[in-house]
């Protein structure tokens, strides 16, 4: 009989098969895997494989730890479900290969996973009579396996499937693995062969999200900062604060997926280990060769604002300011400005004036910052003149009511000293400064249409669904039920650049495509508006399921007259008369162009007086749209592309950048904060 104090053995499994069966097929099962997934261009892949077996192995040891051993398990079925399985199922045909995003992404994954279990495991070789408590290392290993994998999926959101998409460098339509969004109605299918793939997609496949470290003590504000800054609930960064002290560990937020935020967590700098850490955290994480996504982008340490006769920075403050950080810009961050200008205010004897930078209490707050923030700075950055340092910029800020100005020029001033390939992502991710979005959604569509090839021989349709999903995407509102990448929206938004197309109309409904739109609206519009309650003005926004047809009739038609256009155009035949209807298509064009832009940086403003983290509806979305389709400035928007086309002659209107300059012109006109 057993001894009643001996060593738990493995039970049973909660399915009844005993854990060391299930240890010993999970075992048998990470070697097929190395063996089946050989070609993937992931080696460490087969290292993470190999390291999860040796860690079963030492599961076979274990003792009181079967719940952390069912627990591991499970993480492996979960990525032979998540992981494996789906590469396997297509990788087996020699064509197939995987997006340089997906190898990027596994290569994340499992190098994660090999370097928690190399951390985990036993040190030395276990007697054969020894046993070892492997629930903590486990737990461990787990947990890093469920970060991992969200980051990979964005939490199960993105699924490996197969796509199809044509090179942007060429015409060719490549099939690949790749991590797509099951249900995405802006892209298409995987195996549609209409298939677009939108620029912003290969711009966050370098940087998906923009890596900043937060500095500072405890009680400076830093909580509120990042909420300001990235429009997230405050309490999200609190809890995440309040968590174990790692400064390693990542923080995301699912309000807004283009940040991760390092925080050094309130720990003081007398601690010396704690900020050994941070700089040795600094250094791996500027370190040359790291790949983009995993390097830092940008370094805020906070301090406020001195309120009395205290030293403006610690020993580990400038510690930090000596730093080598190579090409990542530290920005010294002076937070509680406002309480200059109250300061200021008693002394002055007047109130502030928030709009008038040069009144007497605005003045007197700045002198009194330059005094106590900005030359102690200077002095304390003196001695690190013989070498290499950070490159060390100041801004002050506050978070409270009326002091939009100085955060916007943290937000930019960030902008301007990050590395080209991620100052998109820190426009993206930023939900501050409305002008950032708006030149980033020009660039990324500047981008876009620079590629003719990218568009050759496809459908208007797919080229419109590309160019709003780069629109949208720049814009980066909380959009948890993706009400803007909606199919509809689109639908939507071609019926409003409908009318340009009128402009040519042919006295035969088919011989024009926009004529034809128009009449048949015309009889659905009056049982619409019967159903809806809707008034003339909102038939054009709120469109009837009867027109959808015609909608996408109208997109088909004229994209058809555009291939002429193009044809004509590409052997210099294009004349005044030899594709009368090449205005109309302009027109659409460009004023969908214009107008999802004017509309986004309306619904940003929209949200902005709502004030608070809100996410997008449905109604909204549409509010926006209708008080749009019946305004001034879409009759303007409408006007300008008429004027631009009939002033300029066929070839000046398709030769080089003459309409996307006009379009880039326009947006700025409009999109403005005296728009």
């Amino acid at each position: 009989m057993a001894s009643s104090n001996a060593p738990d053995a493995p039970h049973a499994a909660s399915g009844g098969t005993p854990l060391k069966e299930e240890i010993r097929v999970k075992k048998q099962l990470l070697k097929d895997r190395a063996r089946d997934l050989k070609r993937i261009p992931v080696p460490k892949m087969q290292e993470a494989l190999q390291k999860m077996a040796a860690m079963l192995k030492t599961c076979k040891k274990a003792k009181n730890s079967d719940e952390a051993i069912r627990a591991f398990i499970s993480r492996i079925d979960t990525l032979e479900q998540a992981i494996f399985q789906p590469i396997l199922t297509e990788y087996r045909q020699a064509t197939i290969g995987l997006t340089e995003g997906l190898t990027m992404g596994l290569h994340d994954l499992f190098d994660e996973v090999s370097k928690a279990i190399s951390g985990n495991l036993p040190k030395s070789k276990l007697s054969p009579f020894n046993t070892v408590d492997v629930r903590a290392p486990l737990e461990n290993v787990t947990s890093v396996m469920d970060e991992a994998l969200d980051a990979l999926t964005d939490k199960g959101r993105m699924k490996i499937t197969l796509a199809r998409v044509r090179s942007r460098s060429s015409s060719e339509v490549r099939e690949q693995l790749d991590l797509c969004e099951p249900g995405d109605d802006i892209i298409g299918g995987p195996h549609d062969d209409g298939d677009l793939e939108p620029h912003v997609n290969e711009i966050l496949k370098i940087c998906p999200r923009f890596r900043i470290l937060l500095l500072g003590r405890s009680g400076v504000g830093k909580s509120r900062l990042i909420n300001r800054v990235f429009n997230i609930a405050e309490a999200e960064v609190s809890d995440y604060r309040a968590g174990s002290a790692d400064i390693e560990k990542e923080f995301t937020s699912p309000q807004n997926s283009r940040f991760i935020l390092h925080d050094s967590r309130g720990f003081e700098y007398g601690d010396e280990s704690k900020l050994n850490d941070v700089k040795s955290f600094i250094r791996y994480r500027t370190r040359k060769g790291l790949k983009e996504s995993k390097r830092l982008h940008a370094i805020w340490l906070c301090i406020a604002v001195p309120s009395g006769d205290e030293r403006l920075l610690e020993t580990g403050d400038e510690e930090i300011l000596g730093m080598d950080v190579g090409d990542v810009p530290l920005i010294v961050v002076f937070t509680k400005y406002d309480l200059l200008i109250t300061k200021a205010e008693d002394i002055a004897d007047a109130d502030w004036e928030p709009t008038n930078p040069k009144c007497r209490v605005s003045t007197l707050a700045y002198e009194e910052y330059q005094r106590i923030c900005q030359q102690p700075l200077q002095e304390a950055l003196m001695q690190f003149r013989d070498r290499p340092r950070a490159r060390c910029l100041h801004r002050h800020i506050s978070v409270e009511a009326h002091y939009d100005n100085l955060v916007l020029n943290l937000i930019r001033t960030t902008a301007e000293q990050v590395g080209t390939d991620v100052r998109a992502t820190w426009a993206i991710a930023q939900r501050v400064d409305a002008e950032m979005s708006r030149d980033a959604s020009i660039e990324i569509g500047r981008q876009t249409l620079s590629t003719t090839l990218y568009f050759k021989d496809k459908r208007l349709e797919k080229c419109l669904r590309a160019l709003h999903f780069d629109t949208v995407t720049a814009w980066n509102f909380y959009d948890p039920d993706n009400c803007l990448r909606s199919s509809d929206v689109t639908k939507l938004l071609s019926a409003i650049v409908a009318e340009l197309g009128d402009d040519d109309a042919c006295t035969d409904p088919s011989a024009d495509p926009n004529q034809a739109l128009i009449g048949g609206l015309s009889q659905v519009g009056h049982a619409g508006m019967t159903v809806f309650g809707m008034s003339p003005a909102a038939t054009a926004v709120l469109v009837p399921l009867a027109a959808v047809a015609l909608l996408a009739r109208w997109i088909f038609n004229v994209y058809a007259q555009m291939q002429v256009i193009t044809a004509s155009y590409t052997n210099l035949h294009l004349t005044d008369t030899c594709s009368p209807s090449s205005p109309s298509v302009l027109r659409c064009l460009m004023a969908y162009i214009i107008d999802i832009n004017f509309v986004l940086w309306k619904l940003f403003w929209f949200m902005r007086k709502k004030g608070g983290v809100q996410p997008l509806t449905e109604v909204i979305v549409n509010d926006i749209m209708e008080v749009f389709n019946a305004s001034e400035q879409k009759r303007r928007i409408h006007q300008a592309v008429r004027d631009f086309l009939q002033t300029s002659g066929p070839m000046a209107r398709l030769k080089g950048d003459a309409v996307l300059r006009e379009v880039v012109r326009l947006i700025k006109e409009f999109c403005q904060e005296s728009a």
